[in-house]
């Protein structure tokens, strides 16, 4: 297939889908040097959508809010009544400037990467006629709204996400194996060496001992921190704290924390794969981007509870890694998980998922 021009439609909650959007703007451009590639986050079209980001923060603080996000998660797939519904009041809003930035872009291609933002488009192409694929970015437990009857591909990331998709649309023409991943290339031991003295020396760390970093993607940190952070505070390791785009709590943490010499705050950073190369364990939620980042760097990591049902498919892949562990909501189980973490070495994982440079080469030879 010969592309000029791209249309990535995402829905940007969390780190997780911009990270994907991102990911296969690049593979693109690298597939094809002359191809425009255009971003647009169509939750920016509607006041409610813009706060989608905000309701998945409240249902990682409060077991109400996630029990009502669940059960709304699940009503919409239980059948396409409920979908529909689901649809008027979620998603409705966000259709007619979604179909306007289509017909004014002409991409040769069309590309979605949220459940939400696929049901929009699959209702755009029944309106108009362009190139559409979808992109899978949950790992297992996929909503209804990721099944498109009419998209050209699905890219679905596991035989398990790919079986229930097909029980929502056994007609839909999915290609199994693939996730927008942005591309990871596992550090050498040489290149972690270095660029942990580099770091050791700028955060006053002590480079013989174990570095734990704690990461919620944007969302979950402050969770994590609240639910750990005796361990944190009396603990004799060393600790890089992740706060992504939560600047409220970046600026907390750096004055808590500003005498204590074995704790690190960094905000937003394009180089997080550096900070998981370089950590000896990794504590995180269960974010589909971060488990396979994770997975391709070959590190040990502790995962978290979820944020919503929508990962719970992420934990069951995650269990099958031997360097990963899932304490849930067992908090209290951290301690002694790093402890045996520290104590065994890292065991080779199969490499299981091809990435958005994957996805690119297949829409290549595609005949759409």
């Amino acid at each position: 297939m010969d592309i000029e021009s791209v249309l990535i439609l995402t829905g940007d909650a969390g780190a997780g889908h911009m990270s994907c959007s991102n990911a296969l703007k690049k593979a693109f451009e690298r597939k094809f040097p002359k191809v425009n590639v255009e971003i647009v986050d169509v939750f920016q079209f509607t006041p409610f959508s813009r706060k989608y980001d905000w309701i998945l923060t409240i249902v990682t603080k409060s077991a109400l809010a996630k029990f009502i996000f669940d059960f709304i998660y699940k009503l919409i797939d239980s059948s396409k009544f409920f979908s529909n519904i689901g649809y008027f009041f979620i998603l409705k809003r966000i259709y007619k400037p979604t179909l306007d930035t289509i017909q004014h872009t002409k991409a040769d291609l069309v590309i979605a990467n949220n459940p939400l933002v696929s049901e929009v488009v699959t209702k755009c192409r029944r309106e108009i006629d362009f190139k559409y694929i979808v992109t899978v970015t949950d790992i297992g437990s996929v909503s209804r709204w990721w099944a498109s009857d009419n998209a050209d591909m699905i890219f679905s990331p596991t035989t398990q996400t790919t079986e229930r998709l097909l029980r929502f649309c056994p007609s839909c023409k999915i290609v199994t194996g693939y996730y927008s991943l942005r591309n990871v290339e596992k550090f050498s031991e040489e290149e972690i060496y270095k660029e942990r003295v580099s770091f050791c020396k700028k955060a006053s760390f002590n480079f013989s001992e174990p570095i734990i970093l704690i990461t919620g993607s944007g969302i979950s940190t402050v969770k994590i921190f609240k639910k750990i952070q005796h361990f944190i505070k009396k603990s004799k390791y060393q600790f890089i704290i992740l706060t992504g785009r939560d600047i409220k709590l970046e600026k907390s943490l750096r004055e808590q924390f500003s005498e204590n010499k074995r704790i690190f705050v960094q905000g937003f950073t394009d180089e997080i794969l550096t900070f998981f190369s370089i950590a000896d364990v990794i504590i995180a939620k269960p974010g589909a981007n971060t488990v396979l980042e994770i997975e391709k760097l070959g590190k040990r990591a502790i995962f978290t509870d979820t944020v919503g049902y929508q990962e719970s498919g992420n934990v069951d892949y995650l269990k099958e890694n031997p360097n990963f562990v899932y304490v849930g909501d067992e908090y209290s189980r951290v301690p002694d998980e790093i402890e045996k973490m520290l104590k065994k070495e890292v065991e080779i994982a199969e490499e299981r998922i091809k990435d958005a440079n994957g996805i690119v080469e297949e829409i290549s030879l595609a005949d759409l």
